[in-house]
């Protein structure tokens, strides 16, 4: 295995931006290619979570789809620029932190009837809840909640002292280095902190990035570039496609040695394949606009990460009430899976919760 086994290990709305381009933007606001992007996201977790059935996937998901749920945030750190802080900072409880605990507690109550929980296991549960730790909970799909609370918080922070987002940017190149060289090891899967503090400094780069180039990656349109810039573009596009296929099937270790030549050339390393597989992600997703069912996935990120424990302990009970086995042999049966899990997640078990309990949370869980 080429790539560092941290790389394996690190790991889970509405927009009014001034878009020209026919078929980019909707009237409800929101960006089909946007969507789209988030399915791709998803869709890789949902994959990536099934470890070793996924084969190699496995390993080239775990290499950017967190961080690119980072990025993708990031894109709407500027919307509320206007808003005090304490204001952002009660939309984020609402928008985060209750739907965290709302997902906890419904995973709680799955896993309870699963696996006929002690006392004493209801306590450490709870204890979990509350912590919120990376890989430290029952639900591990769940950090990714509070962990992008403080992102999200601490961003709005800085823009609000530095009052523009590049100063925000290299304010977060600079936590971010000094993290990975003064934090002990493994801090980005084994946090330390409440709320996995330590692990957000990390990831805090990615959404930074995400808030600076939204714009200009909204408004590029390959069809319409100068004919200098189609070659550029070209060019970018098959060296990101090229790394893909590197990381894919494991034969990035003449380019991880390049990095590895300079100080945190591990870490950088990393930052640089996981920003090369956005990259090549946000043209995939472009072209998977044309259907509508990706869109809509996309468009319900947040509740099938809430949900994805859930789909995967109660679909194999449903299916063995009717007396059928899951059997997950081939990487292809985990692809095949995943998306159904996330069809039916979207079909039904969402629409119920949004009836039941989407009024108590604010507009980004009930259209996210």
């Amino acid at each position: 295995m080429l790539l560092s086994t941290n790389v394996l290990e690190r790991e889970n709305e509405k927009v009014q931006v001034p878009l020209k381009k026919e078929g980019t933007e909707k009237k409800s606001g929101r960006i089909d290619w946007v969507d789209a992007l988030k399915f791709i996201g998803i869709f890789f977790i949902y994959v990536a979570h099934f470890v070793e059935n996924s084969g190699k996937l496995c390993l080239y998901a775990y290499a950017f789809h967190v961080p690119l749920f980072f990025f993708i945030a990031g894109f709407f750190a500027l919307k509320h620029k206007e808003d005090s802080f304490w204001k952002y900072g009660w939309h984020k409880v609402k928008t985060l932190l209750l739907p965290y605990f709302f997902f906890g507690f419904l995973t709680i109550a799955v896993l309870t009837l699963q696996a006929n929980y002690l006392p004493i296991s209801f306590k450490e549960v709870f204890s979990d809840l509350l912590l919120g730790m990376r890989n430290r909970m029952f639900a591990s799909p769940l950090w990714f909640f509070p962990c992008l609370f403080l992102v999200e918080v601490f961003f709005e922070g800085m823009l609000k002292i530095f009052r523009n987002k590049y100063f925000v940017l290299t304010a977060c190149v600079i936590l971010f280095l000094a993290a990975e060289q003064f934090f002990y090891q493994d801090y980005v899967v084994l946090p330390r902190l409440w709320f996995s503090a330590d692990t957000a400094l990390y990831y805090l780069l990615y959404y930074a990035i995400g808030a600076v180039s939204f714009e200009k990656i909204s408004k590029a349109s390959f069809s319409k570039e100068k004919p200098w810039k189609k070659v550029l573009f070209s060019g970018l596009f098959l060296a990101t496609a090229l790394i893909a296929c590197m990381v894919f099937f494991e034969k990035e270790a003449v380019l991880k040695n390049i990095f590895l030549a300079f100080p945190l050339g591990d870490a950088l390393y990393e930052v640089f394949v996981a920003l090369s597989l956005i990259l090549f992600h946000i043209v995939i997703a472009k072209q998977l606009t044309k259907f509508p069912l990706v869109c809509e996935i996309g468009r319900n990120t947040l509740w099938l990460c809430g949900n994805e424990l859930v789909m995967k302990t109660v679909l194999p009970v449903l299916l063995s009430v009717f007396g059928l086995h899951l059997s997950l042999q081939t990487p292809l049966h985990t692809v095949l899976y995943s998306f159904i899990l996330l069809v039916i997640a979207v079909k039904t078990v969402i629409p119920v919760e949004r009836k039941l309990i989407g009024n108590l949370f604010d507009s980004r869980i009930k259209h996210k």
